[in-house]
C-alpha cells in the first residue's frame, strides 16, 4: 500500500470517528472523555478531546444539533416539563375482593433525584467524571456537599 492510500484510510477511520463522537456527545449526552472512549479515540487524545478532536467542524455539527433542539423543543416547554418532574409522586392503592379500597399519594424520590441530574446536566452546572472513574451518583453528591459547604461559609 503507497502512503497516500494509507493516509487517506487513516484520515477516513478519524472522520468516523469523530461522526462517532458527536453522535456520542448530542444523542447519547456523554460528557467528551467518554465520548472519544465510546467513538474509539485512544485514552491520550480522549483525555484532551477539546483540543485533539474537537474540530471546527465537530463544534459546529454539535452546535447545529443544540439548534436543532432547542426549534424542536422550546426552552420554556422543556423548563416546564423539568419543573414537574422536581414534583413527581407515585400513587400506591390498595385493593380488597377486586375493588380498591384505599389510594395514596407518596413522593417519588427517585424520579426527583432523576431529574435533578438531568438539570445540572442540561444547565452544564455539572459535568460528570468519566463512567470509568465514578458513578454519577457519587459526584452529584460530591457536588452538593460542596455547594452546602460553600452556603455555610458564605452564612458565616
Amino acid at each position: 500500500m503507497s502512503r497516500k492510500s494509507v493516509g487517506k484510510k487513516r484520515d477516513k477511520e478519524t472522520q468516523e470517528k469523530r461522526r462517532k463522537y458527536v453522535k456520542n456527545r448530542t444523542l447519547k449526552g456523554l460528557n467528551k472523555k467518554d465520548a472519544a472512549l465510546e467513538a474509539g479515540f485512544p485514552l491520550s487524545m480522549a483525555e484532551n478531546a477539546a483540543a485533539k478532536i474537537e474540530t471546527p467542524e465537530v463544534v459546529a455539527a454539535i452546535e447545529e444539533f443544540d439548534k436543532a433542539l432547542t426549534l424542536a423543543i422550546p426552552t420554556v416547554r422543556l423548563v416546564k416539563k423539568l419543573s414537574e418532574g422536581l414534583e413527581a409522586t407515585t400513587v400506591k392503592t390498595a385493593q380488597f375482593e377486586g375493588a380498591i379500597t384505599d389510594v395514596k399519594e407518596f413522593v417519588d424520590y427517585p424520579t426527583r433525584l432523576q431529574y435533578v441530574k438531568e438539570i445540572a446536566l442540561m444547565s452544564r452546572r455539572f459535568e460528570p467524571r468519566s463512567k470509568v472513574e465514578h458513578s454519577m451518583d457519587e459526584d452529584l453528591l460530591q457536588v452538593l456537599a460542596e455547594g452546602r459547604q460553600r452556603a455555610a461559609a458564605h452564612a458565616e
